[in-house]
């Protein structure tokens, strides 16, 4: 369940909690996450094909204009689910999640395939390098818990087995 923290800022702190903002929702690998106040709202929302864009912080340099202003901000921290440590494949490494050698190959291992030791079930690119992730474990795989080409950390699960 997910937990609220509440914190009083000034209005000359807005942009620090902007930024703060953005790297909460690129940690929590949010695809969308939305804030607003009675002076202004942002709505931040993840690009499809992971590219970086342009972020105009300008529109929101006026509101320091009243520094005894304060604001009430909350923002909601997810937790993440927790897996049987049998059932799960993870990344052993950071980088970009991919199911298939090419986007225009088959992926590597579908949901209901059966894996067993040493099957390849997806690619990591990490360093330019494209990464075959084998399998540690014997199961069927229920469900992939990443999509194609996001990012993940070294440990992260991605694989859940029947």
């Amino acid at each position: 369940m997910a937990q609220k923290k509440t914190t009083k800022i000034d209005n000359n702190e807005v942009l620090e909690k902007v930024s703060e903002l953005l790297q909460f929702a690129k940690e929590n690998k949010l695809s969308e996450l939305e804030f607003e106040t009675q002076n202004f709202g942002l709505k931040i929302k993840k690009h499809p094909v992971n590219q970086a864009l342009p972020i105009d912080l300008s529109v929101l340099s006026n509101l320091g204009a009243q520094s005894n202003q304060t604001e009430t901000l909350t923002e909601v921290i997810s937790e993440k689910p927790s897996y049987d440590p049998e059932k799960i494949l993870t990344a052993p490494l950071n980088g970009i999640f991919y199911r298939a050698k090419s986007p225009t190959s088959q992926p590597l291992a579908k949901e209901g395939d059966y894996v067993s030791p040493g099957s390849v079930v997806c690619l990591v690119s990490s360093c330019k390098n494209l990464n075959e992730i084998v399998s540690d474990k014997s199961g069927r795989i229920a469900k992939f818990l990443v999509a194609n080409e996001d990012n993940v950390a070294k440990g992260d699960a991605i694989v859940l087995l029947e």
